[in-house]
């Protein structure tokens, strides 16, 4: 159901429906925790010429997307590794279809940044 056809059902004005359903999306999804983690796919996704891409990282068991970056390659994922430390989460294993250069361990776990080592790193 679109927010005109709930606006329309509720009878309440399009910007108030719009708001409900922001605050409601926010709570439920606006601060994922990363703490008990185990398996991410991770991610880049082309959004157009001026946006170029984003680095996507999804909890493979969860469905929660937990990181959004502007950009690929591991600039994009050192806030993501810098959460995961912080949280002291135990990432397990990393499914990733991206070049080669991201797939490597020592680009994916930067120096002083990660725990210890992933342990399923597969390359298809």
């Amino acid at each position: 159901m679109t927010l005109s056809e709930v606006a329309a059902l509720t009878h309440l004005g399009w910007a108030t429906v719009k708001s409900i359903v922001k605050a409601d999306l926010a709570s439920r999804y606006g601060s994922v925790s990363i703490k008990e983690v185990k398996r991410i796919a991770i991610d880049e996704i082309y959004v157009g010429k001026k946006a170029k891409f984003l680095t996507l990282v999804i909890d493979l068991d969860t469905g929660h997307i937990l990181h959004v970056a502007k950009g690929r390659g591991k600039e994009a994922l050192i806030k993501f590794w810098r959460r995961v430390r912080k949280a002291k989460a135990r990432i397990e294993a990393a499914a990733c279809d991206m070049s080669a250069r991201v797939l490597h361990p020592q680009t994916i776990q930067p120096p002083r940044i990660l725990p210890p080592p992933l342990r399923g790193i597969v390359q298809h």
